[in-house]
């Protein structure tokens, strides 16, 4: 069976569990120490690895903590998770990055 358009790109649970570490260690790092984690080889497959689009959302409880975008498929996506997850924390509006 063919997978239906946009299905192919459509990460499994075992992706998106690795996508959530990469925020919360990113996250973790900044804080603690104001660095940059390095993505480590356990950090994606294929899928995480090809440049993609991303938002990320940060939440404490039910309340928006931050979130910022990129719409450009520019960066690995666990890049762009990464990335993300420490500059919604920094930055207090919500935003997304435009890229011409």
């Amino acid at each position: 069976m063919e997978p239906r358009a946009g299905q192919a790109d459509l990460l499994d649970s075992r992706e998106r569990a690795i996508l959530l570490a990469v925020a919360r260690e990113a996250l973790e790092a900044y804080v603690r120490s104001r660095i940059r984690i390095a993505l480590r080889d356990d950090h994606g497959s294929g899928a995480l690895r090809r440049p993609r689009a991303a938002f990320v959302t940060l939440r404490i409880g039910a309340g928006l903590r931050g979130c910022i975008g990129r719409t450009v498929h520019d960066a690995p996506l666990a890049e762009c998770v990464r990335d993300g997850a420490v500059n919604a924390a920094r930055n207090q509006n919500c935003y997304i990055f435009f890229h011409d």
